[in-house]
């Protein structure tokens, strides 16, 4: 069963947060090859409008979500004029079934307001902080982009929201995955920590910058992929010495893990580029079309081929939840019809 978010969207809210973070929802489950995560936006029975002016169909109302694994207050300018009774009614339910709430951009306001901070720690938007603390002196608030304080979590929002996501995916899916979620975004890949590490100012030392020159090492040499002797010359580590510091840090081989980032340069081949499969196995390191779709269709579940036919079919229907299809956004106008 797929981990379960749910997106409260609160009027004003910033839309672009919402993007961000679901398609890096979208993107982990494009990477781990199968649907780990869905997600619904939810309100208060009605479309929501955003702060660009566009207003957004949500999936459920507060009070009709089920069954998940987190729910993100997310808000902006407007945060507690818009908490009706029965939001706040709601977020405490749900605060009591196990479901982990959290909040992004000035969604914390709102958590404050209903009393589910209960003395943790949380972070908020920087524009927003004097305010916060103005409102709400006694919660304990601490600079940077993403706190994660037990089972709280909460998002500065903007761009942090992305870090917010690779957290939460490193957590279900592994940091294979979450770093290939970053690379995809264009994020340097320190982002990511190790197995399942909170993006907290605090941990930043666990990052190792042997993995790093080994990873940019493997990605320099994809059309002829290096030995792990030769690795570990280029490297000046061990043979030893690498294959703990993946499995310490990606939780696998590195010839496994040098594979995947082939195979994933291939997929980005194939759905961007005009090449041949042929050549694009070729531009993949493996010298035989056949060894290339094997290893191909064992990591994605699907040929080289079916997968570009399906892409072309559906677009990424398997990646993202069935209801989105339905989902509409409307400018703020459209309160005016009829």
């Amino acid at each position: 069963m797929p981990v379960r978010f749910g997106f409260l969207l609160l009027r004003l809210f910033p839309m672009y947060v919402v993007v961000l973070a679901t398609e890096a929802l979208r993107l982990a489950n494009q990477y781990a090859g199968r649907r780990v995560f869905d997600w619904q936006f939810l309100g208060d029975g009605a479309a929501v409008e955003a702060s660009n002016g566009i207003r957004v169909d949500c999936d459920a109302a507060l009070s009709e979500a089920a069954d998940l694994a987190y729910a993100f207050v997310v808000a902006g300018d407007d945060q507690t004029r818009t908490l009706t009774p029965r939001i706040r009614n709601a977020l405490v339910r749900i605060a009591g079934t196990g479901t982990v709430v959290g909040a992004i951009d000035s969604g914390t306001f709102v958590l404050a307001e209903v009393r589910l901070i209960r003395g943790r720690k949380v972070t908020v938007h920087p524009l927003a902080a004097s305010a916060f603390r103005e409102q709400f002196p006694d919660v304990a608030v601490q600079d940077g982009p993403v706190v994660v304080d037990g089972p709280l979590i909460t998002c500065a929002g903007g761009v942090a929201t992305v870090r917010l996501m690779l957290t939460l995916i490193e957590r279900h899916c592994g940091a294979a995955v979450a770093r290939d979620v970053a690379t995809d975004l264009v994020l340097p890949t320190p982002e990511i920590g190790s197995r399942g590490r909170a993006h907290t100012q605090d941990r930043e030392e666990g990052r190792d910058d042997r993995l790093e020159t080994l990873l940019q090492v493997m990605r320099q040499s994809i059309e002829a992929p290096l030995s792990l002797p030769a690795l570990s010359r280029r490297a000046g580590l061990s043979e030893r010495q690498i294959a703990r510091l993946f499995e310490r840090a990606v939780g696998e081989a590195p010839m496994a893990h040098y594979r995947k980032l082939r195979l994933n340069h291939a997929r980005q081949l194939l759905f961007q580029s005009s090449l041949s499969v042929s050549e694009i196995a070729l531009a993949s390191g493996f010298r035989s079309v056949s060894a290339f779709s094997r290893c191909f269709a064992a990591e994605f579940g699907r040929s080289p081929r079916q997968l570009l036919t399906k892409l072309r079919d559906a677009g990424h229907a398997d990646a993202v939840p069935a209801e989105n299809f339905r989902k509409r956004i409307r400018l703020r106008d459209d309160r005016q019809e009829g």
